[in-house]
């Protein structure tokens, strides 16, 4: 899907002579050590390459990358589990204390990846730039853990307790936002 799925939009997309394509990637494409980055990796590769063959010709389609950190309340978000973990009086599972990823709510997700398309079609980028969006710090899962068990009316510990559960293989104690040969660029965007 992340990967196949994103040659095919954009192959489409390059083929209907859309304006632009907005590819939505993720924190998990830097420094990949799993499949999911990996193939978002790739999808990003893939559309900078786009982006870039056709940079300066009159009405060709634009390729941008939008890479961003996990959305609180999506579908494979933490909140959803320990919700469920809430409700049915279980442990919170975290797989590590020091386990740390960058958040945002759904509503902020898509406001910049709004922002992000209008200033980079109003702007005219140079090409095969990747849009990343400020996530601000990140915040230890154990963290959010505790405070899903206050806002519940319960006292983390004594009500309901976190159980730390281990890593999986290929899982990041800390997801980064570049890859170390990218150079960062401070966009215009607010």
């Amino acid at each position: 899907t992340n990967l196949i799925g994103t040659r095919n939009v954009a192959d489409a997309s390059r083929k209907c002579h859309a304006i632009a394509m907005i590819q939505v990637s993720t924190d998990k494409a830097v420094n990949p050590i799993g499949v999911m980055g990996a193939t978002k990796r790739l999808g990003e590769l893939y559309c900078q390459a786009l982006d870039i063959e056709n940079c300066g010709e009159s009405g060709a389609t634009r390729f941008f990358t939008v890479r961003f950190g996990n959305v609180l309340g999506s579908s494979g978000s933490v909140v959803p589990l320990f919700q469920r973990q809430l409700r049915d009086r279980l442990p919170l599972t975290v797989t590590h204390p020091d386990m740390t990823r960058f958040f945002m709510t759904i509503h902020e997700a898509v406001g910049l990846v709004l922002q992000t398309a209008n200033a980079a079609l109003s702007r005219n980028p140079r090409c095969g730039r990747i849009f990343v969006l400020d996530m601000g710090e990140p915040i230890k899962v154990v963290d959010i853990a505790h405070r899903m068990i206050k806002l519940s009316g319960l006292e983390p510990g004594v009500d309901a307790k976190v159980k730390f559960i281990g890593t999986r293989p290929g899982e990041k104690l800390f997801e980064q936002l570049f890859d170390k040969s990218e150079r960062r660029r401070q966009s215009e965007i607010a």
